[in-house]
């Protein structure tokens, strides 16, 4: 029984990082003859740069996770051949100076394996990347992507 569609579910989750708050759905998984599984979430933090682990394989920068982009400028391939989801947001930017020096970025990268979804978080100058196994809850901007992808029902 392989769970291959994500459902966003009505119930209000919130999702937290170090400088951010999103309001979130939780999700569930539901197999290919209906059955519906909901996800347990567990959280790792990795000091970066430095190799962390994400759906398990390792990687020595975030980059590994984009390793090939294709057209959709959503979709990539990491170094191992997997799909992933990344999204970049540019840091606010309040004035015409922070338009013109500005170049820091939020990241999130998604990996969908074996009926979990991965997530890894990485802000720009931060020096850690957030691990979330079996992800429960996603961020609103977030889940708009993973739809664009096809991913959610």
């Amino acid at each position: 029984m392989e769970q291959k569609q994500i459902r966003v579910t009505d119930t209000h989750a919130g999702v937290d990082h170090e400088l951010r708050w999103d309001g979130g759905k939780k999700i569930q998984w539901i197999s290919s003859d209906g059955a519906v599984r909901t996800p347990e979430e567990k959280n790792k933090t990795f000091l970066y740069p430095g190799v962390f682990m994400a759906a398990g394989r390792p990687y020595t920068s975030w980059k590994g996770l984009c390793a090939s982009k294709d057209d959709s400028g959503i979709l990539a391939k990491d170094i191992y051949g997997r799909e992933v989801l990344y999204i970049f947001e540019r840091f606010p930017c309040f004035d015409s100076y922070d338009y013109a020096n500005e170049d820091r970025y939020y990241r999130w990268f998604f990996l969908r394996e074996k009926g979990k979804l991965t997530r890894i978080y990485y802000a720009d100058e931060r020096h850690k990347i957030e691990v979330t196994e079996d992800v429960e809850s996603l961020e609103n901007k977030c889940r708009e992507y993973l739809q664009k992808a096809g991913w959610l029902k």
